[in-house]
């Protein structure tokens, strides 16, 4: 237990240190605490300003005002800004959030209708769910391991709980030291931290994307691959599930502080930070212990979304209902980690902003639709009936998709052995997760018997080739220059200096080789600018250790 123990520590503190290591996915991860924080802040305002303007109905209206515009606008806003440059797109959307969140305080500030401080808001939201595609696109271009972009996405989530904790906290803090319209001054001066923190965090990493003839196309285009990749419809559904109860739990938190408990609207706040403490604690144990069977543990947390809500509805109480919601809580870090790795795993990288802008879309959707229809079942059934039915969705579409997650599963495992055979290729290692696994999809396996040549010396070279298991030797003009074993490359030289085999490469022992075709490796390599330089300058070192003849310009 105590070894167990020790390795979750370690294994904790190497994801830290992986985002910490870098400065850019540090500014990165910080940028996104900030506008989650703002969230959080700009959530919790909104929803004492409602309630006190028209109860639990009209907080389930700003829910619907903050999601539903949301759920529209933001694919074809991510399909439109995915054709700018992302960091300037990212510096956007938050500033965008600050300037209608300070417009928010000065409208309370000055007793303006309330109706307008709800259309700030709503503006506010577009821009946030803007930023999250567009962020989540980046992320995986800065990693160059799954487990790189499991740890990213772990620490994204321990943020996503302190976001979740701080936010709500200091826009208590803010209500009670000038009012409720100091909360929006509070989320606007986070949100404005995040718009500087993202400058400089984009170097040109995330991949080139297809420019299309306009917006719409792209639109159009990122929308399809949804439609058309089954695991990409299966996590789009299940965490819209999620986000249904998400929307649910923002009506029930109120309802159940105000009736349920009777600790008025300061209870609203702690709640929220339970929840967010919950989501804290839950990302922290999938930094520790998550590196595997991310479907699983996505599954786990979708269970934990709904569950605790059944329970609480069997055994109302102070006590119960703040351990409850911070389980609901734990389980939504779960899903985050799964969903926001997966999608970024099973997607094409070129419409993965257009992919994650249809996503953030169907989930504010989701919410919206929660926020509504749980008003309706509380007058309906009353607040514990309520809350037993909508808890009981999550379990259930768990149930239902246990075996097809499963699969999932292990497809991604069979990728992700494919990645650590390329990642242990020199002329490799250069290159991001995005581009490692297109190249591992695409990968073809072949044997070649001991004795047999894999290609000859003055061949055109149309492959690129990594040893599985096995030994093979080059030689060139009929003189031996060295022996590969398992995890080596070679092949390369023809492919990217475009010109025939300057060596002859042959099986010594029974071969097992895994092959990608010369246009995609050459694609993947030359469309990284580290990558690009270091494959040169490797392929220079090759020719000086052996020219061939008659002359060095003719051979690999």
């Amino acid at each position: 237990m105590r070894g167990k123990s020790e390795t979750s520590r370690r294994r904790l503190a190497d994801a830290l240190l992986t985002v910490a290591r870098s400065p850019r996915l540090l500014r990165g991860q910080l940028s996104f605490l900030g506008s989650r924080a703002s969230t959080w802040a700009t959530r919790f305002a909104i929803s004492i300003v409602a309630y006190h303007h028209g109860g639990a109905a009209a907080v389930g209206l700003v829910g619907i005002l903050q999601t539903l515009p949301a759920s529209v606008l933001a694919p074809l806003a991510g399909s439109f800004v995915d054709r700018w440059h992302r960091e300037w797109a990212l510096f956007g959307a938050c500033a965008c959030s600050a300037a209608t969140l300070i417009g928010a305080w000065l409208l309370l500030r000055g007793s303006a209708p309330v109706g307008y401080v709800y259309t700030l808001v709503v503006v506010a939201s577009v821009a946030r769910a803007v930023y999250r595609p567009l962020y989540s696109a980046l992320l995986p271009s800065m990693c160059f391991s799954p487990y790189e972009l499991t740890s990213a996405n772990a620490v994204r989530g321990i943020l996503e709980g302190l976001a979740a904790v701080l936010g709500p906290a200091l826009a208590w803090v803010a209500a009670n030291a000038d009012g409720i319209s100091a909360a929006f001054l509070a989320s606007a001066v986070m949100s404005t931290a995040s718009a500087f923190l993202i400058v400089g965090v984009d170097r040109g990493t995330a991949p080139r994307v297809r420019h299309a003839p306009n917006a719409m196309f792209h639109f159009v285009e990122g929308l399809r691959e949804p439609l058309t990749n089954r695991d990409l419809t299966l996590l789009t559904g299940l965490a819209a599930c999620q986000s249904f109860t998400r929307g649910a739990l923002s009506v029930f938190m109120v309802v159940i502080s105000i009736k349920m408990l009777g600790l008025g609207t300061s209870g609203v706040a702690w709640l929220m930070t339970a929840l967010g403490g919950g989501g804290l604690v839950g990302a922290v144990v999938t930094s520790a212990v998550v590196r595997r069977q991310l479907a699983s543990w996505f599954a786990l947390g979708l269970a934990l979304m709904g569950l605790p809500l059944v329970v609480l509805g069997l055994l109302p109480g102070r006590v119960t209902a703040f351990v409850l919601v911070a389980l609901v809580g734990l389980g939504s870090s779960f899903v985050d980690a799964g969903a926001f790795t997966l999608i970024a795993r099973v997607s094409a990288s070129d419409v993965l902003v257009r992919v994650f802008a249809v996503f953030e879309g169907v989930i504010s959707l989701a919410v919206s639709i929660g926020a509504v229809v749980t008003p309706i079942v509380i007058a309906a059934v009353g607040l514990r009936h309520s809350l037993m039915v909508i808890g009981a969705l999550c379990p259930v579409v768990v149930a239902l998709s246990w075996l097809r997650l499963r699969l999932l599963e292990s497809g991604i495992a069979s990728i992700n052995t494919k990645i650590d055979l390329l990642r242990g290729v020199p002329i490799l290692r250069p290159l991001p997760l995005p581009s490692l696994e297109r190249l591992a999809r695409v990968l073809d396996h072949d044997h070649v018997p001991a004795g047999r040549e894999v290609f000859h010396q003055g061949d055109i070279g149309d492959r690129f080739y990594v040893i599985e298991q096995g030994r093979a030797e080059v030689s060139g003009d009929s003189r031996a220059i060295i022996e590969l074993q398992r995890g080596s490359g070679f092949g390369e030289i023809a492919l990217l200096r475009q010109i025939p085999r300057t060596a002859t490469v042959k099986a010594v022992s029974d071969l097992d080789l895994a092959s990608v075709t010369g246009n995609d490796f050459v694609a993947v390599v030359s469309g990284n600018a580290i990558a690009a330089m270091d494959a040169s300058a490797h392929v220079d070192r090759q020719l000086e250790r052996f020219s061939p003849a008659p002359s060095r310009e003719t051979g690999a």
